[in-house]
């Protein structure tokens, strides 16, 4: 089943997007080399965070998944080109994870999370903050 790298909701009322830096000591890629879950030749092009519905307001664990493209670095010197080239899906390989929220921030030196209400397409646009 192809898929997009796409943000979705059941309800979809906010849309947006984000940018983060790695983290000094331990981003995802490094955890994913540590728990040996990342093969040799294989590139982390992408991850997805999901939280379910919270109860009473408590978020419990969240859904992480970490995409994966494979080749070894000798067939693939360079991953934007190689991506760029294929016609259709990118293949990737999935690798489902759960950790706690502060864990799963943890990876990341800076998150920044942008959203806005849905339909009015405010991503990208400049806007002056009243005081």
């Amino acid at each position: 089943m192809q898929k997009r790298f796409h943000a979705s909701t059941q309800y979809g009322d906010w849309g947006g997007e984000a940018a983060a830096d790695n983290a000094d000591q331990l981003s995802l890629y490094k955890y994913l080399q540590e728990q040996r879950l990342i093969h040799h030749g294989e590139f982390l092009v992408g991850t997805s965070l999901f939280i379910g519905e919270n109860k009473n307001g408590q978020v419990g664990n969240v859904h992480v998944k970490a995409f994966l493209f494979t080749g070894s670095s000798e067939q693939h010197p360079n991953v934007k080109a190689t991506i760029d080239s294929l016609n259709g899906p990118i293949p990737v390989r999935t690798i489902k994870l759960t950790f706690a929220l502060s864990e799963y921030v943890a990876l990341f030196k800076r998150l920044h999370i942008v959203m806005t209400i849905r339909g009015l397409n405010l991503c990208g646009k400049e806007f002056i903050e009243a005081l």
